[in-house]
């Protein structure tokens, strides 16, 4: 935001970028219940808002769409992931037991091999066998990034927001393949601050993006929702409640 503020719009958007990047790439390996990593990662929602609402100020509609695009799945993973929806718990047959199984002995390892690390001394950090250990602890890190992913793509509940990220080839494509020239494809981005639809046309469209907004007597009688359940999640609720 300093770097935005100061007038240097590019560089303050790319970091944001490069940011959000490290914090999914982050997702795999965080350890913790559903709830602890749902809180974690729900911290940076702003982030794509703020990414979302630079893209339009800047010109740059397919950046906001993707932004946007790539906000709405990871909210809904983490809010997935709040209404303690474990995808283990859809997990079956032998496949879905092993895949438990070599989670739960990594998680195990990964613990044993931490507690190691923190009893070597300042002094020995640089030794053969403390960069042994911390290689170890690195690659088994890395394993169960791996089997924490294949958990979520056997889970029917989760597979649907593990696919690539949209990418302006993405949307080129769905605008060649998916869409005709008398049709098109709204998507809508509820901000804190900002919302806007964003209007994707057939072959030979440019891609538009319109404000939302309420009238003032709809947006004050709009308050604090209730806490979400886990039918609210499945059932796509938007969570805004109107005072009667």
């Amino acid at each position: 935001n300093v770097l935005d503020r100061q007038g240097h719009h590019k560089e303050a958007k790319d970091d944001l970028l490069q940011a959000l990047t490290l914090a999914e790439k982050g997702r795999l390996r965080i350890y913790g219940d559903s709830q602890q990593r749902a809180d974690y990662f729900g911290q940076f929602a702003t982030a794509f808002e703020t990414l979302v609402n630079w893209s339009i100020r800047d010109g740059d509609l397919s950046g906001a769409l993707i932004a946007a695009s790539r906000s709405r799945g990871r909210n809904l993973l983490d809010h997935l992931e709040m209404a303690n929806l474990d995808p283990r718990d859809s997990l079956t047959g032998p496949e879905g037991k092993k895949l438990i199984a070599e989670e739960s002995a990594l998680l195990q390892k990964i613990s044993a091999i931490r507690a190691q690390v923190q009893l070597i001394p300042p002094s020995s950090i640089l030794s053969d066998e403390s960069k042994k250990l911390l290689k170890e602890y690195d690659d088994t890190e890395k394993k169960y990034a791996e089997v924490y992913r294949e958990i979520l793509n056997a889970s029917p509940l989760y597979r649907n927001f593990l696919d690539d990220e949209m990418t302006p080839e993405t949307l080129a494509k769905m605008q060649s393949e998916l869409l005709g020239t008398n049709q098109a494809l709204l998507v809508y981005h509820l901000g804190r601050d900002r919302s806007h639809v964003f209007l994707l046309g057939g072959p030979g469209t440019k891609l538009e993006v319109f404000p939302l907004t309420l009238p003032k007597e709809i947006a004050d009688k709009i308050t604090v929702p209730d806490p979400i359940t886990t039918g609210e999640v499945l059932r796509g609720s938007r969570g805004l409640t109107l005072r009667r």
